[in-house]
């Protein structure tokens, strides 16, 4: 019979004072992640980062970041995305 796991709803960053309380609960190891890279999600937003030059930097998935804020319950101040698509607009140009 396997142990269950401990889920994880509240995190205490480096630096911070008050404990951050989370969207959701989260696995022990997904919340050590968040505690040591809170700083930096908080850093790169305050830097007006986008979701994708953010997700870089931390060096991950843009999906695995957005779950991570999903998780967190942080609002993401550049939503600005890159796209690969052509627009209609470009295409009206030539």
């Amino acid at each position: 019979m396997s142990k269950p796991h401990a889920l994880i709803t509240t995190i205490t960053p480096p630096g911070f004072v008050m404990p951050v309380t989370l969207a959701r609960p989260v696995s022990t190891k997904l919340a050590e992640r968040l505690t040591e890279n809170y700083a930096r999600i908080d850093a790169l937003n305050d830097a007006n980062k986008s979701i994708d030059d953010a997700a870089q930097a931390l060096n991950m998935e843009k999906t695995t970041f957005v779950s991570w804020l999903a998780a967190l319950g942080y609002k993401w101040t550049n939503k600005k995305t890159y796209s690969t698509r052509k627009t209609r607009a470009a295409d009206a140009r030539r």
